[in-house]
């Protein structure tokens, strides 16, 4: 099993996706509300599982799971 420490965000993959997420729509100016959330339901709708293996497959975490699993 592979632990990371109790608080560590930098280490915890979903912090990557909320960093791509704030990179797609942080810094632009939304005329509604409701602009904003439909970009954000559109983000979420479009991510798959290839995006999210290149957002959060952090090198380490794929050679400790193949050392262990050798898919």
């Amino acid at each position: 099993m592979l632990n990371i420490p109790a608080y560590c965000p930098e280490l915890n993959p979903a912090e990557k996706v909320w960093q791509w997420m704030k990179k797609n729509i942080a810094m632009k100016i939304y005329d509604t509300l409701e602009i904003l959330e439909q970009k954000i339901e559109q983000l979420i709708e479009n991510i798959e599982g290839e995006l999210i293996k290149s957002i959060t497959a952090y090198k380490f975490y794929l050679n400790a799971y193949y050392s262990i699993f050798k898919v």
